[in-house]
């Protein structure tokens, strides 16, 4: 009966436990985390529930590990920390979690992160470049499991478990926004941006 809100004021992000029966305030939830990047002060991400924790991402960077219970912050890590960059618009991707990894895009220098869900410990580290605004999915290629990231530059398929680049389709849209989460139909993937670009459709195996 948990319905999470994620939200923000000028300088906190905040976190709204909801009852979903009856819109009572359960708990609420905040840090201070100022933006470097202007384009409005609202709070970007879906948070993510798993199991007994709910998951946000701040868009100053923030992956942060809530209890659902009751409200109490368990972990806080920074993708800047790692080597993230902030873009434009704020972080904005939704935090995956697959096995034991909860997965967000960092940009800069760690364009993909993955973090152990239960310590918020660095598990592997993927890719340079540009942060997207897409939420990161799995999808099962040929009987094994992937991993899709639409980042600033194009679309990358991932092995979830080590972060390791299987193959890329470049897709470099103006100011790096690619935000809309990818479609997958069987060996199929179709995929779409603003400024331009359209929308394009690949037929992909595990290796290409």
């Amino acid at each position: 009966n948990r319905l999470i809100i994620p939200g923000r004021d000028l300088n906190n992000d905040l976190v709204f436990c909801i009852n979903s029966e009856t819109g009572e305030l359960i708990w609420m939830g905040s840090y201070e985390a100022k933006a470097e990047t202007a384009h409005g002060p609202g709070s970007r991400a879906t948070p993510f529930i798993n199991d007994d924790k709910v998951y946000t991402f701040g868009r100053s960077g923030d992956l942060v590990c809530w209890q659902l219970e009751d409200g109490k912050l368990l972990w806080r890590k920074n993708v800047k920390d790692e080597g993230g960059v902030e873009p434009s618009w704020g972080f904005s991707t939704t935090p995956l979690v697959y096995e034991n990894m909860v997965i967000v895009q960092g940009g800069g220098k760690a364009l993909v992160i993955a973090y152990d869900k239960l310590t918020g410990d660095v598990l592997w580290k993927s890719m340079e470049g540009e942060v997207g605004y897409a939420a990161a999915i799995t999808t099962n290629i040929e009987n094994e499991n992937k991993l899709l990231i639409y980042h600033g530059t194009g679309l990358s398929c991932l092995n979830p478990f080590d972060g390791m680049v299987l193959w890329t389709v470049p897709w470099p849209t103006e100011y790096f926004v690619n935000a809309t989460t990818p479609i997958v139909l069987n060996d199929f993937v179709f995929h779409t941006s603003g400024y331009g670009m359209g929308c394009e459709a690949i037929k992909v195996t595990k290796n290409g």
